[in-house]
């Protein structure tokens, strides 16, 4: 089963959180379909994960069980260069 994962502003130190932000709960109960004991990833933006197990999720929030985060280092080793093809002066300005 694929772990969606999901860049919120978190603690992830603690055993458990609760998310409240009416978008992402949307998204997790109407689009996701997600319910109770399902798993997902959680970013908090500064590199660290951690897996996260719905303990309860409803309209006004969701409480999440939250194991012990990693630090995750997802930078290429390679450097990437991305070049644009070239386009029609009033195509151009789409790109840049």
């Amino acid at each position: 089963m694929k772990l969606h994962r999901f860049i919120l502003k978190i603690n992830l130190e603690q055993p458990s959180a609760l998310v409240v932000d009416p978008e992402i709960l949307g998204q997790w109960r109407n689009v996701l379909r997600f319910k109770v004991g399902d798993r997902i990833t959680l970013c908090d933006g500064q590199g660290r994960e951690a897996i996260a197990t719905f303990e309860s999720l409803n309209k006004d929030g969701a409480k999440l069980g939250l194991d012990r985060p990693i630090q995750i280092d997802r930078e290429p080793s390679r450097e990437i260069i991305l070049y644009c093809a070239i386009l029609k002066r009033e195509n151009f300005e789409m790109v840049a």
